[in-house]
């Protein structure tokens, strides 16, 4: 059963791996530079997003893209308020919610997914 059990662990890290890889091959041959936010996921791993974050594959794209030499990689300080700004005309949204699912302007109007807009 243990043998089983960590064969299994060994498939899902290698999936893992494998998965990040082409994602970071993907964003290399679309983009020169990538903006990532400096996201501290070793504390998030003790907050309710602990379980999401272990089982995810952020921490590996963000280590294969912060060692390629061949793509320029902009970091930016986990305590800008990156979700606050609108990216159509950079109004910063000061009163939405964590809980808020949608992102809308009130300055623009402009609408969107709150995950596709933090992205």
């Amino acid at each position: 059963m243990k043998d089983e059990l960590k064969k299994s662990y060994v498939k899902m890290t290698n999936l893992k791996e494998e998965l990040a890889r082409q994602f970071v091959h993907c964003l290399k041959l679309h983009h020169n530079t990538i903006v990532i936010q400096d996201e501290n996921l070793s504390e998030w791993l003790k907050c309710n997003h602990g379980k999401a974050v272990q089982h995810s594959i952020l921490g590996r794209v963000k280590e294969l893209l912060m060692n390629d030499i061949h793509i320029k990689v902009v970091v930016l300080d986990r305590f800008i308020p990156t979700t606050k700004f609108c990216p159509h005309c950079g109004h910063m949204h000061k009163l939405i919610k964590v809980w808020d699912r949608a992102y809308v302007c009130p300055h623009c109007g402009q609408q969107m997914d709150r995950d596709v807009h933090a992205a």
